[in-house]
């Protein structure tokens, strides 16, 4: 292991260290496309410790020509209400690793700033109280609540910055039947930095996929590990550092669907315009009024 990963993996062997045998809620595989090039691929778990605290855990792997670039997170929030309990973010897309830590209490945060191939602190700062982790987004929101053609606006804390920062939710269309057997898919655009991204999700908050105007990258369910990794490197020891355990991708909503192509689905979905956002006049005469507070059902 080179002593950049092995800096990560002490980071999260100390984070997860005294966390109880974990039950596997949702698990995935993801593939990220690029005009219809392969150029990454995301790991993602959410999971309980059955006494009171849910954890998110996503691992992404981007190339950008012959390097390959990673990021790691995981976020942790008490169950049902879904507030932040705590949270530490990583990557090497800057070219050298670096670390976000958040740790809260009484719902105050702090947060730790790790420079570059440093164990020691660069910037510590407090947090802003927030409702719940960015991680948890979609599992908090409360999805069949939320009407086509209207704004949401949220607050959350967003552990890839190591902020409390507003977004916006809008519907983008009607409810999509997924395959047979398979629950109702949203078309959502998410806008939290001036870059929309779209997103389709089950209406209990699994994502299939997404889709980013901005980049033009795609990024869709598969089935294993293979369709999604392909010829890129697939770091075992990063892998269990972070899931503490190697993922199968199995507990989802698609992994029992026979020959379900999420690719051909999400791509079926009309493009959304980047040049507007969600329409500001609905198909009536009403004026649409200012953004809506996102409602939300707790984790």
């Amino acid at each position: 292991m080179s002593s950049k990963n092995a800096i990560l993996g002490m980071f999260f062997l100390a984070f997860t260290s005294g966390q109880v045998q974990a039950e596997i809620l949702f698990e995935a595989f993801y593939r990220i496309e690029k005009n219809g090039r392969h150029t990454g691929y995301v790991v993602q778990r959410v999971s309980s410790d059955g006494k009171g605290h849910k954890t998110a855990s996503t691992y992404v792997r981007t190339k950008f020509g012959d390097k390959e670039l990673f990021s790691t997170s995981k976020s942790v929030a008490k169950a049902g209400k879904g507030t932040p309990v705590e949270s530490v973010h990583s990557s090497d897309n800057t070219g050298a690793p670096f670390r976000i830590a958040a740790d809260f209490k009484d719902n105050q945060g702090l947060v730790t700033f790790y420079s570059s191939k440093s164990k020691k602190s660069a910037i510590v700062e407090k947090a802003q109280p927030a409702p719940f982790p960015s991680a948890f987004l979609f599992y908090a929101a409360d999805l069949p609540k939320l009407q086509h053609d209207k704004k949401y606006n949220y607050t959350a804390f967003f552990e890839e910055s190591g902020r409390t920062q507003v977004g916006q939710l809008s519907v983008l269309g009607s409810k999509a039947p997924g395959p047979s057997g398979a629950k109702n898919i949203l078309h959502v655009l998410n806008d939290d930095s001036g870059q929309p991204v779209e997103n389709f999700i089950a209406e209990s908050g699994e994502p299939l996929g997404s889709r980013s105007e901005v980049t033009g990258s795609v990024c869709f369910w598969v089935a294993t590990k293979e369709e999604a990794v392909g010829t890129m490197t697939y770091p075992t020891g990063e892998m269990t550092s972070l899931f503490g355990d190697l993922p199968q991708g199995k507990k989802n909503p698609w992994s029992t669907l026979r020959g379900f192509d999420s690719s051909a689905l999400i791509k079926s979905f009309q493009t959304w315009d980047g040049n507007r956002s969600v329409s500001s006049t609905p198909a009536t005469s009403e004026v649409l009024p200012l953004p809506l507070v996102l409602p939300v059902r707790g984790l």
